[in-house]
């Protein structure tokens, strides 16, 4: 199939390609046929060429293109009302057509024809009876397209069994051509017996029954081809899926080439499926999809530029301005401002305020585009004024995102308080884009804050509005306060605002979160590097950090993570050279870090006190040293535990043991400090007793 496409391609190349394909659309477009008898005749051939060109030259000119003498014999035809030029067709049509000679070219275009020029019937009739019976079935081509009854009677002539069967093939084709009926059967009574009745009519008769014909003709043409249009896209979709993927971008591209449109269509639905698949598509495609945004069909059009949008090719930002400057279909230009808003340039500014002042699907596009064109600086304060007096003219039920963008920074108070009721919209949309647009305003903080607790989405602009104008604990607690999508979803806008509140605010608004897990977020943003220089330094907040610190290090332990407490622990200001005097209970919690990673020597040497020790063995229980740690416990302090700590540190040695009877539920946690970890055996280094 992919052959055929190309081969077609290359046998009508260029502009021509779409004029002789346009005949057999043509001839099957009863929107033509009215049009062609209704003006007696007239074609809607165009050419565009200056009249001082000698086609007649051109058409005898034997080395020239087959394409080409056949354009100047359309040429001429439509200049058949010239004497002169119908002289030279009368000449050229009287040489013999296995010539060199321009005839057969001045026959296919009549045979191409809706309705030939009446005045060149003559020539025909003419030459018919003159013709040798090997060339008659060219002349009766032509014959066809003179829709007079003189034409049908000299044709109903050579539908008789004494001619040779492709000269009554032709004849009856002619036959059905000039009438418009494909219902009388190739048999030369048939025809006559029709004639007969076609004579008592007056002209205007005729005419009447044959645009009927051709009417009729048209609609089951038109039938049948959507059905093959519709099976050749169900099979075009199928080779779509059996093509290897790294081999359907080249297939893409040969259907959004071919000249037939329903080809194209169905190439542009299945970019965009792939497009939804995979996420990519080969370069050639994003180039062909290109060139659609000139096809006559505006649906193609906006088709297309959407598909570019997506697509981003190379030469989209020029060519999407360019088409956008010529697009006069509004369907098509919304889709082409909606791609425009992503290259704005200069030249698009004239386009796209005319699209934003004319009431359509455009408009709302256009006023994306030239939001667009603000924000890149290519509005001057003439334009900004002109955009901002015609978004002003809208209704408020009329007001898009950009709009509502447009009347907040462009505008003044009363164009923002305008859009206060919009934050409480029922369009998602409109009330996420008043947000973003008046978040800078502080008046407008309350607002955003109670629109915010009716919509979860407006989480985020609201935590950006409270970093704005309230960066405080209250400001912090206010946003905790408010509905979230879930906590990773705000995490981003919550630890934003906690950066910017002093360590003492922050502490105090942990204390006020009853959620563990957003008070350990909280508290960890009181080791972030950024407190390094700004407030580790500062005597003033020691005792804040200190305390953060220790409940962070202390939730970290209770949640069985000692390697996360004991990083907390000795990235404080109150571990390591030069640090600032530890706040009571540090030393504790270190060493019942340490030992419940194990680490025997180093809980020694940091001090703690039997209940650290203990807390260590609890955090560890299900760790394979738990028990060599419940043994160095009780050989260590002795009878110094007392009789309640023993009796704990027994049940926890029991727990050990039915624990490591039992199949271990995965390795503990151990910070990267430890070494390596050793500890299924025994544990060594065990000091020198109680401490």
């Amino acid at each position: 199939m992919m052959c055929h496409w190309k081969s077609r391609r290359t046998r009508l190349g260029g502009g021509f390609r779409a004029r002789e394909h346009g005949v057999g659309i043509w001839r099957r477009n009863s929107a033509w046929w009215v049009l062609a008898l209704v003006a007696g005749g007239a074609t809607p051939w165009s050419y565009g060429v200056a009249p001082s060109t000698d086609w007649l030259t051109v058409l005898r000119d034997g080395s020239a293109a087959d394409k080409t003498r056949l354009q100047a014999a359309q040429a001429l035809l439509d200049q058949s009302a010239d004497e002169a030029i119908r002289e030279a067709l009368r000449g050229e049509i009287a040489r013999p057509l296995a010539g060199s000679g321009g005839g057969p070219f001045v026959l296919k275009a009549l045979a191409s024809r809706a309705e030939a020029p009446p005045e060149l019937f003559a020539i025909i009739a003419d030459r018919l009876p003159k013709t040798p019976a090997e060339e008659q079935s060219k002349v009766l081509g032509a014959l066809g397209s003179f829709r007079s009854r003189e034409a049908a009677r000299l044709a109903v002539e050579y539908a008789g069994d004494e001619h040779p069967d492709d000269v009554r093939i032709a004849a009856f084709q002619a036959l059905r051509h000039l009438s418009g009926r494909d219902d009388i059967p190739d048999d030369a009574k048939a025809w006559q017996e029709w004639l007969q009745r076609m004579d008592g009519l007056s002209e205007e008769a005729w005419r009447g029954e044959v645009l009927r014909a051709l009417a009729k003709r048209s609609d089951a043409d038109e039938t049948r081809i959507n059905d093959l249009s519709l099976k050749l896209a169900d099979a075009l979709r199928r080779l779509h899926v059996s093509t290897p993927p790294e081999e359907r971008g080249p297939l893409l591209e040969s259907m959004l080439t071919d000249s037939e449109p329903a080809v194209r269509n169905t190439g542009l639905e299945l970019v965009s499926r792939e497009l939804s698949a995979s996420g990519a598509i080969g370069p050639g495609v994003g180039e062909a999809i290109l060139n659609l945004l000139a096809d006559p069909n505006p649906e193609v059009r906006m088709s297309a530029a959407r598909l570019v949008r997506q697509l981003a090719p190379d030469r989209a930002p020029e060519v999407v301005t360019r088409a956008l400057l010529l697009e006069h279909d509004p369907s098509a230009a919304a889709a082409l401002l909606t791609a425009a808003a992503r290259w704005p340039n200069p030249e698009q500014i004239e386009t796209v305020l005319k699209w934003l002042a004319s009431p359509g699907p455009a408009r709302d596009p256009a006023c994306d585009a030239a939001w667009s064109l603000y924000k890149s600086a290519h509005l001057d304060s003439d334009n900004q004024e002109r955009l901002l007096t015609l978004v002003r003219t809208w209704n408020d039920d009329q007001l898009t995102p950009s709009a509502c963008s447009v009347l907040a920074t462009l505008g003044n108070e009363a164009d923002r308080l305008r859009l206060r009721p919009l934050l409480f919209a029922r369009e998602g949309s409109v009330r996420n884009s008043v947000v973003e647009a008046l978040l800078w305003y502080p008046e407008f903080l309350d607002d955003i804050v109670k629109a915010a607790r009716d919509d979860q989405d407006l989480f985020d602009a609201a935590s950006r509005a409270l970093l704005q104008h309230e960066p405080t604990a209250q400001g912090l607690l206010t946003l905790i306060s408010l509905p979230r999508p879930s906590l990773d979803t705000a995490l981003a806008g919550i630890t934003r605002l906690a950066r910017a509140l002093n360590a003492t605010d922050l502490l105090q608004v942990t204390k006020d979160v009853k959620d563990d897990a957003l008070r350990v977020t909280l508290l960890k943003q009181l080791t972030a590097d950024e407190r390094e220089m700004s407030e580790r330094a500062d005597p003033r907040m020691l005792p804040a950090l200190g305390e953060g610190m220790m409940t962070l290090a202390d939730l970290q332990l209770t949640a069985r993570e000692p390697d996360q407490a004991l990083i907390t622990l000795e990235s404080s200001p109150f571990f390591g050279p030069g640090a600032a005097p530890a706040p009571r209970g540090f030393r504790t919690l270190r060493c019942a870090a340490l030992a419940a990673l194990g680490r025997i020597d180093a809980a020694d040497e940091a001090g703690g006190p039997p209940e650290a020790w203990i807390r260590g063995l609890e955090v560890s229980i299900k760790q394979p040293y738990a028990l060599a740690l419940g043994a160095e416990i009780k050989r260590r302090f002795g009878a110094g535990l007392g009789d309640d700590l023993e009796k704990k540190v027994d049940g926890l040695l029991k727990l050990a043991a039915s624990a490591r009877d039992s199949k271990p539920e995965g390795p503990a946690k151990r910070d990267a400090s430890a070494g390596p970890d050793t500890s299924a055996e025994p544990i060594a280094g065990t000091g020198s007793g109680p401490k």
